[in-house]
């Protein structure tokens, strides 16, 4: 094992006397005794035939969870400490102490006590409609209205309070999600001209594909100051500051535009002296997509008893090369006088996968 020893305000000829023992700087702790993590699920459905060889299927599904991982910091620094009188080092009379000096256990850096104490929820409207196959037609459409909550990922703040500040929408939360799904048998070419070369090119051929549409992802926003300011006063695992929010953040999709994603103007800094703000886990959701899978395939058929034949198959993904924006810019950056200056603040800044397509042959006997 090796040990890396920090002294303090000492001199050299008092390194000889120097404690043979030290306590560990970072010590990280499990919960001994537990509760197993536990999902309770719940669903009930109804399904009624609608006719026109349709059936519709609507259902509640939905889960809590208990007894979830989650990890709290017991030695950081409270917020504000560094302000203190009693926080000043001594040698410079104007800085404070290293936050080894002001952890409420001395001797310690940070202790993360890992427990299985925390919980998560989902409820949800899952709708179906499925048209059996059909004048050469199969339909489907699926349909879910949902919410998901979840606590804060990583160590939780120790000095707030726990609902409010890390309670929120979970990353993979979708308020709507949207896909039809289809399979369409193209009527032959051969029924209105009968001769061998129109039912060579112009049967079995085949259309089907999958359109999805989901809400975005939940979003928080941070900041950063332009000066060296202490944010917040305090120090080590979980102390961490948000700006406040004034007003509503989301805007309507009409006013939404490539350099403007969310309302930038709603984010401001925090007037709390400590600069935890007022801004919640997630203040507004992001970019949805749109996405039209398609895939077009043949059969050509020959030999005596046409039992030998090639498949061609081509299949475009985004098929409309429809822009999908994936991330935004939401790290504020505020000067003295509270301004802002992130030029990029609010502007999206990657989208998902351009059109692809690929052809494909395949040669059974």
């Amino acid at each position: 094992m090796l040990q890396t020893l920090t002294l303090n305000y000492t001199t050299s000829g008092a390194l000889l006397t120097a404690p043979a023992s030290v306590s560990p700087t970072t010590v990280r702790a499990v919960q001994h005794t537990h509760d197993s993590p536990t999902t309770y699920n719940m669903s009930f459905g109804i399904q009624r035939d609608i006719g026109y060889h349709t059936v519709l299927d609507v259902s509640y599904v939905g889960s809590l969870s208990r007894h979830l991982a989650q990890s709290r910091s017991l030695n950081a620094v409270p917020y504000g400490t560094n302000f203190l009188a009693s926080s000043i080092d001594p040698t410079t009379g104007n800085t404070p102490l290293p936050i080894n000096f002001l952890r409420p256990i001395q001797g310690y850096g940070d202790i993360t006590y890992n427990e299985l104490s925390t919980t998560s929820n989902y409820h949800s409207m899952q709708t179906t409609l499925k048209r059996r196959f059909q004048s050469s037609l199969t339909l489907g459409l699926a349909w879910t209205y949902s919410k998901a909550m979840d606590y804060v990922s990583g160590t939780a703040n120790p000095f707030t309070d726990y609902e409010d500040w890390n309670y929120g929408k979970t990353s993979s939360d979708r308020t709507h999600v949207v896909i039809v799904s289809y399979d369409y048998t193209i009527p032959a070419l051969s029924r209105l001209w009968r001769n061998q070369v129109a039912k060579a090119v112009g049967d079995n051929w085949e259309l089907s594909g999958i359109t999805s549409f989901s809400s975005g992802e939940p979003q928080g926003v941070s900041y950063s100051l332009v000066s060296t300011t202490d944010l917040t006063g305090g120090g080590g695992s979980g102390v961490t500051s948000r700006p406040d929010v004034k007003g509503l953040v989301a805007l309507p999709k009409s006013e939404r535009t490539d350099l403007r994603a969310f309302n930038t103007e709603a984010i401001a800094a925090p007037a709390d002296k400590f600069g935890r703000g007022t801004a919640p886990k997630d203040v507004f959701r992001g970019p949805g997509s749109a996405n039209f899978d398609v895939t077009i395939n043949k059969v050509f058929k020959f030999g005596r008893d046409g039992s030998k034949s090639i498949q061609f198959r081509f299949e475009t993904y985004n098929s409309f090369n429809h822009t999908n924006f994936s991330g935004i810019d939401t790290t504020a950056r505020f000067d003295a006088a509270g301004k802002q200056t992130n030029a990029r603040f609010g502007q999206y800044t990657s989208a998902l996968s351009a059109r692809k397509a690929q052809l494909g042959l395949k040669f059974a006997f």
